[in-house]
């Protein structure tokens, strides 16, 4: 509801920026596109993950087309260890979209500090390369596919996220050969 829209606003730090509809809690990471946020989206009452372009000096228009890119084939992939969109927007000049919150480790991190057996290391690879294989189908190669943007959780379970750098692979007839080439 709007008063709890309005408190949740108010509770928020006045350090993070304010976007309509989003509790800012926390910043996640930063990169040179945007921002990641962990956020309260108030209509649902659910932790995401909030990326917000950089606005002003820092934005250009590829950082924009390039988040244009990030949400058109992210939205594209449903697979369980791909991390969902949930919703894009502008508020206030800031172009952000909200995906699933995954509260988890780095892949190279989370297989560091276990001592994983081979059944359990092959189990993890087995499920990344199926999610890798549903983009695949999906005509969506990732780009930049490593530790860092495979977050595992908890449970052991991997997910896959920032297709800042993906590709449609019906681009162009030589895009799948231009992007297998570097």
């Amino acid at each position: 509801d709007g008063g709890h829209e309005a408190n949740a606003a108010a509770e928020q730090s006045p350090d993070l920026p304010r976007i309509k509809g989003f509790r800012l809690i926390v910043e996640l990471g930063s990169g040179s596109q945007g921002v990641v946020y962990k956020a309260e989206q108030l209509s649902t009452r659910r932790t995401v993950a909030l990326k917000v372009v950089r606005d002003g000096a820092f934005a250009s228009s590829s950082d924009r087309r390039r988040f244009e890119n990030e949400v058109q084939l992210s939205s594209r992939l449903r697979h369980a260890d791909i991390v969902s969109v949930f919703e894009c927007g502008r508020d206030s000049g800031r172009d952000y979209f909200a995906m699933e919150f995954v509260d988890g480790e780095p892949l190279d991190l989370y297989c560091g500090r276990r001592a994983l057996d081979m059944r359990s290391t092959v189990r993890l690879f087995l499920r990344i390369c199926r999610a890798v294989s549903h983009a695949h189908l999906q005509g969506v190669i990732h780009r930049d596919l490593k530790p860092s943007n495979v977050l595992v959780d908890a449970a052991g379970e991997p997910h896959i996220l920032d297709f800042g750098l993906a590709k449609p692979i019906a681009d162009s007839a030589s895009a799948l050969d231009s992007t297998l080439t570097q």
